[in-house]
């Protein structure tokens, strides 16, 4: 079993509160909602998606442009949010369908989090509540409103995420394409995740040969394992 390097990201969670807090402010019209798919321990569950922009307004007197993503689990309140921004234009990147394609989300009794693939498998969790995807989004403003400063200096803020290191090793051989990367670089993607026995079940897939190969992960009180 091999220990996780623990680290926080850039994503902000919840505090309570529904007013819209000084500094940050929705862009009338930019909502938009999406469906997507959660795995829990029993099978899959319906994840509520929400994006919107925000304009910022920070202590420093800088102003940017920001984009809202939300993940909402409705059967346990779970939900789990990321805020980036750039200094002329709202972001353009498309973080919902970019989890669709490259990520799964999973949901446990106390959790939400989400899993990718690439250098390292990277969980990033949450263990924030709301009662709606309204609430959600109205929680994730005000904090975002309640840390500008950190939002600006583009510092970790109260996300927990772990990354489980991988190497070719992990992989059978032929599951990559030639013997050596002198870069050391690992074209993988997370092609799917399961709950099975106890832990979580990743199928990898590689970019050059499509070949796919197993590995499994496994959270133990706070810490998250990889287990071959």
């Amino acid at each position: 079993m091999r220990r996780a390097t623990s680290m926080f990201l850039t994503v902000a969670f919840s505090a309570s509160g529904l007013a819209v807090a000084s500094g940050v402010r929705p862009v009338t019209g930019s909502r938009r909602d999406h469906t997507l798919t959660a795995i829990t321990e029993s099978g899959q569950t319906y994840l509520a998606g929400r994006e919107l922009q925000v304009d910022l307004d920070f202590p420093s007197g800088k102003s940017a442009k920001g984009k809202l993503f939300i993940l909402f689990e409705p059967s346990k309140g779970l939900f789990l949010q990321a805020c980036g921004w750039e200094q002329r234009d709202y972001p353009a990147y498309a973080w919902m369908d970019d989890i669709k394609a490259y990520s799964r989300v999973g949901v446990t009794a106390d959790r939400i989090f989400m899993v990718s693939a690439n250098q390292a498998i990277v969980v990033v969790e949450s263990v924030e509540k709301a009662n709606s995807l309204d609430d959600a989004e109205a929680k994730s403003l005000q904090l975002v409103g309640d840390h500008l400063a950190e939002t600006e200096a583009r510092k970790p803020t109260s996300v927990k995420a772990t990354s489980l290191m991988i190497d070719r090793s992990d992989f059978p051989d032929g599951f990559f394409r030639g013997r050596y990367d002198p870069m050391g670089l690992l074209r993988v993607k997370l092609a799917d995740m399961v709950w099975q026995g106890g832990e979580w079940d990743l199928t990898l897939e590689s970019m050059d040969t499509h070949r796919q190969a197993k590995l499994r992960i496994i959270q133990q009180g706070s810490m998250w394992f990889l287990r071959k």
